[in-house]
């Protein structure tokens, strides 16, 4: 619309799973992996991230994507677990991209999968039927990755987002990577999911590259850092609001980096869109409906009965809490209640701190679990 023309983009993503444009925190794993690409033998060339619904994986992925893709030698393939194409498919789809970027290899048109899992590669004038792993192994012979440690002139970095959707891909990606680490294939895969990502590994013989990765758990951003961006984000766009008004943001979001968006957004819009002045209660209000909305409602369909009676009884305690302290509030012996507390972890509705304490980690949970877990 015309009218709108002359007001710049909000610099906030308030889109779940799209990452944003300013980016705080992280800056530790960020350097693990930059590290990792120029020296295979770092624990990180193999990484595993996980965390809550709106953690900030995805921007974790994106952010390291970015600064690997102005590298000349490095050869990203970023790809996204349950999509409509599988893992599989979308690498195969863009290692076609990489051939019809390069005019002086065998020219292959494309690489397609088969019904029967195997890889149809079409060249100019013939067509033939591989294994997966023979298919990208022809791609990293053409592209120069194999060679002695810390010599191989080329990289192959694979990333996959929302691991836990699509097991079945991992394994193939897996099965494929041991393989070509006994060959010296220089490439690195880093995959992010929920953490029940973690507990599927340990139960999965193919999966067992990841049971060996790198591990890292999304955390709380810093509040301090928080405050630092949405003031230093408003006074770049001519929006001066008030450091105490950016430290309450930064306090209202409890670091949640999805709400951290979510509120940058609404405050925005009040601004530029509806030239009014900041209201951070009806931000909240608004980014309460939009995580219920978003997050909570998928997270409540796949919780089962006896998870929402625990939650419900979570709700009583203040802070962090062990089992033990639930026993009297929930009819189920210490065992049970345990097991119950770690498939609630593992879908990433609680955070388990030091093995034994538990504790409500998403904003505005307890209020939504109040509302919809009682009677």
């Amino acid at each position: 619309m015309k009218r709108y023309q002359n007001i710049p983009d909000s610099p906030f993503t308030p889109a779940f799973g799209k990452a944003p444009q300013e980016v705080i925190g992280r800056s530790q794993i960020q350097d693990h992996l930059a590290f990792a690409v120029d020296h295979p033998n770092s624990q990180y060339t193999k990484t595993l991230i996980t965390g809550v619904r709106g953690g900030g994986k995805t921007t974790i992925l994106d952010q390291f994507e970015k600064s690997a893709q102005d590298e000349a030698d490095l050869f990203v393939i970023s790809t996204t677990a349950g999509k409509a194409k599988s893992l599989a498919e979308q690498i195969l789809g863009q290692i076609s991209q990489f051939y019809q970027d390069q005019r002086m290899l065998p020219k292959i048109k494309n690489l397609t999968l088969t019904v029967s899992g195997l890889v149809a590669v079409r060249f100019e004038h013939q067509k033939t039927e591989v294994p997966f792993s023979q298919a990208i192994t022809t791609f990293m012979d053409d592209f120069q990755m194999q060679g002695q440690p810390n010599l191989a002139p080329n990289k192959l970095i694979i990333t996959v987002d929302e691991g836990q959707a699509d097991l079945l891909g991992l394994r193939a990606i897996g099965t494929a990577f041991q393989q070509w680490q006994r060959h010296n294939y220089n490439v690195m895969i880093i995959v992010a999911g929920l953490p029940s990502l973690t507990s599927k590994i340990g139960q999965d013989k193919a999966l067992s590259f990841l049971s060996r990765s790198a591990r890292y758990r999304t955390t709380p951003l810093d509040q301090d850092q928080v405050a630092t961006m949405y003031y230093q984000t408003f006074q770049t766009a001519d929006i001066p609001i008030s450091q105490p008004l950016a430290t309450a943001m930064a306090q209202a979001s409890q670091g949640y980096p999805y709400l951290v968006q979510l509120l940058g957004s609404y405050i925005w819009s009040q601004v530029k869109l509806d030239h009014r002045p900041p209201s951070l209660p009806e931000a909240l209000a608004n980014a309460e409906a939009d995580l219920e909305r978003t997050v909570y409602d998928l997270i409540s369909h796949d919780l089962t009965q006896s998870g929402k009676e625990m939650l419900v009884a979570l709700t009583t305690v203040r802070g962090f809490v062990q089992a033990e302290d639930l026993v009297s509030r929930i009819h189920q012996t210490k065992g049970q209640i345990k097991a119950i507390l770690a498939d609630l972890d593992n879908l990433g509705v609680i955070e388990c701190v030091d093995h034994d304490f538990y504790w409500l980690a998403l904003p505005f949970f307890k209020a939504y679990i109040l509302k919809n877990f009682t009677e």
